[in-house]
């Protein structure tokens, strides 16, 4: 989980996601997952315990970031609110599926059940559910990743943005030379 001061702002769903893993520790054995999360330090009370937890602070070093984001299994999302979420993105390109909530810009970020997985909107028990079969498949995580990263490739590397700039600029000139 990413996110500039997430624990605290409600709409980057951390008290959802926190549902989710609190429901996930109740259902399965959670010995050998460990959760990370950056955009802040460890605020103290965020009722982890139950789950080893690492706090990266805000990270600003893109290669860091790709290190962390190359490090996981899995990308959650748990936004109410998003545009095209940076992270969901990044993550993707980094090859790591993303789950998240069937709404806003996470339905333009994940193509659902081939880059990640997109659950019913503020659910924690679907989410949970989400969580738990990437952990236990992780032949389907796997794809997903794969499949993560190939789409990110075909639509946000900076060959095809570049691509796509520059048509958008030729049409442009065109337009203007035709008035």
């Amino acid at each position: 989980f990413g996110a500039m001061g997430g624990t605290k702002d409600k709409n980057k769903g951390y008290d959802v996601l926190f549902k989710s893993l609190r429901r996930l520790y109740q259902k399965i054995y959670l010995e050998n997952v460990h959760f990370v999360i950056f955009g802040q330090e460890d605020p103290g009370n965020s009722g982890l315990d139950f789950l080893e937890t690492t706090w990266m602070g805000h990270v600003s070093d893109d290669e860091k970031l790709a290190v962390i984001y190359n490090s996981a299994d899995m990308m959650i999302v748990p936004s109410r609110i998003e545009n095209l979420p940076q992270s969901a993105t990044e993550a993707q390109a980094c090859g790591v599926p993303v789950i998240g909530f069937n709404c806003t810009g996470l339905i333009d970020a994940v193509d659902n059940g081939k880059t990640g997985l997109l659950v019913k909107p503020y659910s924690s028990e679907e989410m949970s559910e989400a969580i738990k079969l990437l952990i236990q498949d992780p032949l389907i995580c796997e794809q997903l990743g794969k499949n993560a990263r190939l789409r990110a490739l075909e639509l946000w590397s900076s060959s095809k943005v570049h691509e796509l700039y520059l048509d958008l600029f030729n049409r442009i000139a065109m337009a203007e030379n035709d008035e």
